[in-house]
């Protein structure tokens, strides 16, 4: 514990963020009262060295038993590009309109169209290396294979011959757009915005670069996108829930290899 902290809790590994209706002539005194005499170790900062993960070479679908369990939970994943990453926001809105809210394509699928579920999301993890795109979603135990299988097409079609449409390009672009005022009515929300900047080393004028990036993105980007990072036969899923029901229904799908883990 003492040998992390003097490595990383250092006052040249830090960043202080202040939000406040105070000037900086204001706060910067009191700062100075509190902070000025902190002072870095002699030893250097750590590097943190981010080694690269290969995608898996073919689908795996772990088993979880969840005796008499109603419904499956179905979570499946494969990595993506750094949060960093020039193209976040092409990224995003391939995400988005997949499965990053309600009226994205896997939720219509299996709630809306099926009614098999409460609600199955797309959600990319924010990371400074390379981050999970994780799928997620609660079905009912007698569908879990046909969930499994839908969310499997909905990806591939997704890539193929029904690329995304300009209409949901512009809804999901619109829903960012528009939310934004409200998105930075709290010092907390407008702070945790400026960590995020610091965070991923993006430059201070980022909120005004991220907009124009989204107002001027294409539909061929979203589809091109969609085509080289999305990665149905090359993912791990997990399902949880009771193998009395769903372990010889997954097997025979011949889906893709399935291993029960133990509790």
């Amino acid at each position: 514990l003492v040998e992390f902290h003097q490595n990383w809790i250092r006052p040249d590994n830090a960043h202080l963020l202040v939000v406040s209706n105070l000037s900086r002539e204001e706060i910067e005194p009191a700062l100075n009262d509190v902070f000025a005499d902190w002072e870095a170790p002699e030893t250097p900062v750590p590097t943190k060295q981010f080694r690269v993960v290969d995608k898996k070479e073919e689908t795996v679908i772990y088993l979880l038993d969840k005796p008499g369990s109603p419904q499956s939970m179905i979570l499946g994943g494969h990595l993506l590009p750094p949060t960093g990453a020039d193209d976040t926001y092409v990224t995003d809105q391939t995400v988005r309109i997949l499965g990053g809210n309600f009226n994205a394509r896997l939720n219509m699928n299996l709630r809306e169209d099926k009614g098999w579920a409460y609600g199955a999301r797309v959600n990319g993890v924010s990371a400074a290396a390379q981050r999970p795109l994780i799928y997620n979603a609660s079905v009912q135990i007698d569908k879990t294979v046909e969930s499994l299988r839908e969310i499997i097409k909905e990806i591939n079609e997704y890539q193929s011959f029904r690329p995304p449409l300009q209409e949901e390009l512009d809804r999901s672009r619109d829903g960012i757009l528009r939310s934004l005022p409200g998105s930075y009515e709290t010092n907390g929300a407008v702070l945790r915005t400026l960590s995020n900047i610091v965070r991923f080393d993006r430059p201070l004028d980022y909120l005004e670069i991220a907009q124009q990036r989204l107002q001027s993105l294409e539909i061929r980007q979203v589809s091109e996108q969609a085509k080289a990072l999305l990665t149905p036969d090359r993912s791990v899923w997990l399902v949880v829930g009771d193998l009395d029901v769903i372990e010889q229904p997954l097997r025979e799908a011949n889906i893709a290899e399935v291993r029960v883990l133990d509790n």
